[in-house]
């Protein structure tokens, strides 16, 4: 006789069919968990598992390394724009979007919100008159930076 298994929202239910009786009954499934072996890694249908805090760790530190990246290169480029007399080398800020879109599509839209405020804050260390510090004397300047930084954090939440 045919006992289907099937999911239902509640767990994993069989109903047993005999003549007219349906019976509904509880299946428990053994689990694809356990240790592989190999050290005390947990495994999940064949996958190592990594904590919370190594997955957290990890983003972090890799939204941190591409704005810093973003940076060297933005001052990079800065530098030689300047000394090239480029009209308005300040328009580099927009290459901050970068490491924001990049960090929403790998590691969700919390951690690109906040990646949107430090690459707001290395623009204006990098780009913005004076040099080397987070203060900006022209309000022109603020705005813009402003305006970039709403662009980022809508950007990282579609």
């Amino acid at each position: 006789m045919y006992n289907p298994i099937v999911w239902t929202g509640w767990g994993w239910r069989c109903w047993s069919v005999s003549g007219a009786k349906v019976t509904d009954r509880l299946v428990i499934l053994p689990t694809a968990r356990g240790y592989s072996g190999h050290g005390d890694q947990q495994r999940f249908a064949g996958r190592i598992m990594k904590s919370p805090r190594e997955v957290l760790i990890r983003s972090i530190a890799l939204s941190l390394a591409a704005i810093l990246v973003t940076t060297v290169l933005v001052a990079e480029a800065y530098s030689h724009a300047t000394a090239l007399h480029i009209r308005d080398p300040e328009d580099l800020a927009l290459a901050f979007l970068l490491p924001t879109i990049f960090i929403a599509v790998f590691f969700g839209s919390t951690f690109a919100v906040a990646s949107s405020f430090l690459c707001a804050l290395a623009a204006a260390y990098v780009i913005y008159p004076p040099e080397a510090s987070i203060w900006i004397h022209d309000p022109t300047h603020v705005g813009e930076l402003g305006f970039i930084l709403l662009l980022a954090i809508t950007a990282s939440k579609a």
